[in-house]
Order: C-alpha cells, then structure tokens, then sequence
C-alpha cells in the first residue's frame, strides 16, 4: 500500500485511514477542510455542551429532549483511529495519478465540508463517495459548529460539476452499487429536495404569522418513526432544509423570544409542483 485516500471525514469513510497508514507506512491523501474537520472532531473540539444546547434551543428542541443530542459526545473518536500529523492535500480540480491513470478532483459540499469525489476520463469512471448515491440521498445537515451553515444549498449546487461529467459514465458510490445514469440521477436528487422543501412550505404557510421551528418541521420531513439516533441526523437535515428555504426567500427567520421561528414568504398554492422519484429521503444508516 502506497497511501490512503480518503474522500471525508465521517467515520464510516475514514475511520481506519489513520491505522492503515501507520501499518503500511503510507501517507493519507484528504482535502484540507476533511483532514481539519477530523482532527477537531477527534479532539472534541467542534462542539461543547454548552453550544449544542444553545444552537438546539433556538431551533425549538424542548428541554427534555436536548440530552438525547448529547448522547453523540465523543463518539467520533471511538470511531476514528488517529490520523497522522501530516498529510498530502487534495485540491478541486487538481489531477491525482491513480494505476497509471489520470484522476481530476471534484470537490463538493454539504454532506461534508469540502468531499472530494474522483473522475477519470480515461476510464469514464466516478468514484463519488456520498456526494451521489444511486437509492438513498445523502444526509445534508446543520450543525451546533456552524449554525448558518446553507448546506442544502451548497449540496444542490455542487451537482453543476458532476453535469459536467458523461451521463454514461460508470459511478462507484460509497453505498449502493455502481450504476450508469449520473445525470438521470442527479435529477431525481433535484426533484426530492424541491418536493420535500414544497411540502415544508406548505407546512410553514398553514401556521400562519406564527411560523414554525426547526423542531415544529421534523415530523413534516420524516413523518416515520425514529429512533433516538436517527432523530439527530433529521433534525440537522430538516434544518439544511428550511435554510435552503430562507436563502430562496421561500420564508423568513424571526426571533421570538431568543427562538428561530421561519414564517412563510409564499404562497404554495402558487408553486409549481414537484415530483419526487427518490423512495428514501435518507438512511441515518449508511450515510
């Protein structure tokens, strides 16, 4: 093994990156923002107690239910063993030699702060990581650390770079099987994302004046049941969701007693309607 590569953070991607390149004495090859990201994240230093609590107050989380959010302290660590001290960056656009073969890297984000997904044109082969999943779509959240964060956005824009790519090209996703059809899918993702953001509309609208929290709107993006895991992962998402929404000027952010509430600036009736061809909105699971 010559090195490591690593398309993000996230532990089911780079959790033992940092073992194998200690065994086989290879250095690891990351973005800057993924290699950062872990190494805070190793360290606990993305997030306290005390910001998570305020972040979920403001979004609504009653009380009670704040400690269920707590419950994930340090768990990234117990994930990821510890990366070298030094790494080899990977750039956007900048080519990689992988096999005798040229790999252009495509940075997207959203998912992660800055992914990096590989295309070799050559090959006419993606490999894509969690930027583009062939039957779930990728978990998009807000997050304590960065409460602003437009994510949603950021996610839906980056698929201007995969367009780019042939729409037959072959996709190695991280979860999944391969598949042919990058812009077929790519598609779909758009119609999902705008279905489920017209139905959070919608939601906002009947309340009226009162608008609703980033708590109010979970059940509105998962109506299932979920599990005390999953529930954090939805209630990131549901935030990325109404963000993407405010930054459309779909709603507007008003602040009721120290409390986010987003009120609707449109009418849904007046929306064009969307089609959603996704089955699944996500899979805390895999993702």
């Amino acid at each position: 093994m010559t090195r490591v590569i690593a398309t993000h953070l996230h532990p089911d991607h780079v959790g033992l990156a940092g073992w194998l390149c200690a065994k086989w004495n290879a250095p690891l090859w990351m973005t800057l923002g993924e290699y950062m990201s872990a190494q805070a994240a190793r360290n606990d230093f993305v997030e306290s107690d005390e910001i998570r609590a305020a972040h979920l107050a403001r979004n609504g989380v009653p009380a009670d239910r704040i400690s269920l959010f707590h419950r994930h302290k340090g768990g990234y660590a117990k994930g990821v063993a510890p990366l070298p001290p030094a790494f080899k960056r990977l750039i956007h656009a900048h080519p990689v030699t992988i096999g005798g073969h040229r790999w252009d890297v495509i940075v997207g984000r959203g998912h992660a702060p800055e992914h990096a997904s590989l295309w070799c044109p050559e090959l006419n082969v993606m490999i894509a990581g969690d930027q583009v999943l062939p039957k779930i779509s990728t978990n998009v959240g807000v997050w304590p650390n960065e409460p602003e964060a437009d994510a949603l956005t950021w996610f839906l824009d980056g698929f201007s770079r995969f367009r780019r790519l042939p729409a037959n090209a072959l996709v190695l996703p991280s979860h999944g099987f391969p598949f042919v059809g990058l812009h077929t899918r790519l598609d779909q993702l758009v119609a999902h994302h705008d279905a489920r953001l017209n139905d959070m509309t919608t939601a906002i609208a009947r309340r009226g004046a009162e608008g609703a929290t980033g708590w109010d709107m979970v059940p509105v993006l998962f109506p299932r049941h979920l599990d005390n895991n999953q529930i954090v992962f939805a209630f990131g998402e549901t935030l990325a969701h109404l963000h993407c929404l405010e930054s459309r000027a779909r709603v507007k952010r008003v602040v009721v007693a120290g409390v986010h509430r987003f009120v609707a600036l449109v009418d849904p009736a007046n929306e064009p309607p969307a089609d959603d061809p996704s089955p699944e909105v996500m899979d805390v699971g895999a993702v």
